[in-house]
């Protein structure tokens, strides 16, 4: 009955769940946008957006930008200059502090999900183990100053940061092995598949709280994410939660938002369509979609390929490189005819390193 002439009516403020201070804070805003239109005019079509603030909040350190989830628990920033940026959730300890959990507890969830950043009491790579095969103080004291930097314990024995003079005179490696980018050092040294991931987890944690010691099932959806986390979460919030998020704030905003609706690798055309119907009903005035791994080299990552996930110790020797392990655990992801799946898992595998 407010609404003169429209066929669909807006989606308005919901004055019985919005905040009593913020709803007449918007009433009186409009209320004088209103006012002083009709005194003067209106020469903008819109006053207010939400503009794509995902740099500004990286540079800001927050955990979300926007009107945007955490987009997982630890992320992985690809850099235009080459390297990855890890960012862990710097919100994860004030969140179980207020669900009641003791300080013992929130530092055993946040060791598994971050890693312990040390060979201590790692359980299947030791310093004593390493130190047999030639490592010294040299090589430990590299790898730590490098830890925080670095993906994977994959990444952290590499020539650049162990020196490719040690790798060639005490390891034994050929420059032909260390100019290759998916050369695995760990598993030329001995180590399987099954030692290589423990210590991976150990070191860099499992990058999801699913799973985490102490942590209670009702508790898990207060940290779900925009993707599932890590490399074996499969919980995440649901695309249509995306949709709604926006069409709350919607009504506070004269123009549209900037905000990307995330669905996972698995949506179906029908949901695609959905989601912009969705959009549309709920009165947001700009709908953006992104499917997860539909894009080569999506900047933000909540899991990395790795390959001391994707194997078990029979599929590695001299005759199988890594990288083809890899490429093939793409390929089954994809939702595209295997030949054409193939060239594009090369691409994507060869970006990742």
């Amino acid at each position: 009955e407010e609404y003169e002439g429209l066929a669909v009516t807006p989606v308005g403020i919901d004055s019985k769940k919005c905040p009593k201070d913020l709803l007449e804070a918007s009433r009186s805003a409009w209320d004088q946008a209103v006012m002083q239109g009709e005194e003067h005019g209106y020469r903008n079509a819109q006053t207010t957006v939400i503009a794509p603030t995902g740099t500004i909040g990286l540079v800001m350190g927050c955990d979300t930008t926007g009107v945007e989830p955490l987009f997982s628990i630890v992320q992985y920033k690809k850099l235009a200059g080459g390297g990855s940026l890890v960012i862990p959730a710097t919100g994860l300890r004030s969140g179980l502090d207020n669900l009641g959990y003791k300080k013992v507890e929130v530092d055993d969830i946040i060791t598994y999900v971050t890693g312990t950043g040390s060979f201590s009491h790692c359980p299947s790579i030791t310093t004593g183990s390493l130190k047999e095969l030639g490592f010294t103080e040299d090589q430990f004291a590299g790898m730590d100053s490098q830890m925080d930097t670095t993906i994977d314990i994959r990444g952290l024995f590499s020539p650049g940061i162990l020196g490719e003079d040690f790798c060639r005179d005490t390891l034994g490696l050929t420059d032909e092995e260390m100019a290759e980018p998916f050369f695995d050092i760990l598993h030329k040294l001995g180590y399987s598949a099954t030692d290589i991931q423990l210590a991976d987890e150990h070191m860099f944690g499992h990058g999801m709280i699913e799973g985490a010691p102490h942590m209670k099932d009702e508790h898990l959806p207060v940290f779900d994410c925009a993707q599932s986390c890590g490399a074996k979460g499969v919980r995440s919030i649901r695309w249509e939660a995306h949709v709604d998020m926006m069409a709350a704030a919607q009504p506070f905003i004269s123009g549209a938002i900037s905000k990307t609706i995330n669905m996972t690798a698995d949506v179906s055309i029908q949901d695609v369509q959905d989601a912009y119907m969705r959009s549309w009903k709920t009165g947001n005035k700009a709908c953006a979609l992104y499917r997860d791994g539909s894009k080569l080299s999506q900047p933000l990552m909540s899991s990395l390929v790795s390959p001391t996930l994707i194997v078990d110790d029979e599929e590695i020797d001299e005759e199988v490189e890594v990288m083809t392990v890899m490429a093939k655990q793409v390929v089954e992801r994809l939702p595209m005819p295997v030949q054409q799946a193939e060239v594009v898992a090369k691409t994507i595998v060869q970006g990742y390193i």
